[in-house]
C-alpha cells in the first residue's frame, strides 16, 4: 500500500479513499488479504498512536495523516482493515467506522 499512500498520493488523487479504491482495484485477492491480515497484526499489538504514526511511515511508506479527516491513527486502520475484506465480508456499504466513533 505504501506505493498508494506516498507523500504525492494527494497529488494524484481526491482524497485518501480513492487511493485505497486504487489499490484495491489494481491488487489480486492474494494481495489485498495480506495486506488486511498485516493491519489485524499492527491493531492487535495496541501501539499508542505516535508509535502508529511513526511504524506506519518508517515502516511502511504511508504519508497519510489521518488525524486531518478527523480519525485517529487506529480508527483510520481499522476502516482500512474493512475495505479490504473481501466484498462478501464487508458490510453493506463497505464501510465500518467513522472517524470520531
Amino acid at each position: 500500500m505504501g506505493a498508494y499512500l506516498n507523500q504525492d498520493w494527494p497529488f494524484e488523487y481526491p482524497d485518501i479513499w480513492a487511493a485505497v479504491a486504487d489499490f484495491v482495484t489494481d491488487t489480486s485477492a492474494e494481495t489485498r488479504e495480506e495486506a488486511r491480515l498485516e493491519l489485524i497484526q499492527i491493531l492487535d499489538r495496541g501501539l499508542s498512536e505516535s508509535a502508529l504514526d511513526l511504524l506506519l511511515l518508517d515502516r511502511y511508506g504511508c504519508a497519510y495523516n489521518p488525524r486531518g479527516d478527523g480519525y485517529t491513527y487506529e480508527e483510520w486502520l481499522r476502516e482500512l482493515e474493512v475495505r479490504l475484506r473481501p466484498t462478501s465480508d464487508a458490510p453493506p456499504g463497505g464501510h465500518g467506522v467513522t472517524p470520531g466513533s
